[in-house]
């Protein structure tokens, strides 16, 4: 019994599965990228990550824009 695990190529088996389906998927992001967002707009993409954590890290000053330059209901 022992023996027969230590001999299986069950994880090599394994290994190489996942190897293959991370590549996989690496060449599909790699096309999606050079196909469909060459030609895509900018101004229309989502909002970045870096982004978010900036307008996290500075929501005071959004809020303050926000509430200035917004027509709002804040002051009723």
């Amino acid at each position: 019994m022992l023996i027969d695990n230590d001999c299986s190529d069950e994880l090599k088996t394994r290994l190489s599965k996942l190897s293959e389906e991370e590549n996989f998927e690496k060449k599909n992001w790699y096309l999606h990228n050079k196909k469909t967002m060459k030609y895509a707009d900018k101004k229309k993409m989502p909002v970045d990550k870096t982004k978010v954590v900036d307008a996290l890290r500075h929501s005071n000053v959004f809020k303050s824009k926000m509430v200035g330059e917004l027509e709002t209901y804040f002051n009723f």
